[in-house]
């Protein structure tokens, strides 16, 4: 994913962030939840950005679930 894309996608969430004023009537725990969110995707563009060979959330999640293969499966 170039930089170029990155700085468009968080730019824009930025100013739909500011122009947007819901999201203040929210409860402190929901902000702080949201604000988590935004920061891990953050990170996640920006390692993506860095290392595009980077595995993704479902390689992630199939590696944690590796173990337990024999007991989920039918």
């Amino acid at each position: 994913m170039p930089w170029t894309t990155i700085a468009v996608v968080w730019g824009t969430t930025f100013v739909y962030g500011l122009l947007d004023r819901s999201w203040m009537s929210y409860a402190p725990r929901d902000k702080v939840l949201m604000f988590t969110i935004l920061v891990i995707a953050l990170l996640l563009s920006v390692g993506l950005g860095i290392n595009p060979e980077l595995p993704g959330l479902t390689e992630l999640i199939n590696g944690l679930y590796r173990p337990f293969r024999s007991l989920l499966a039918p």
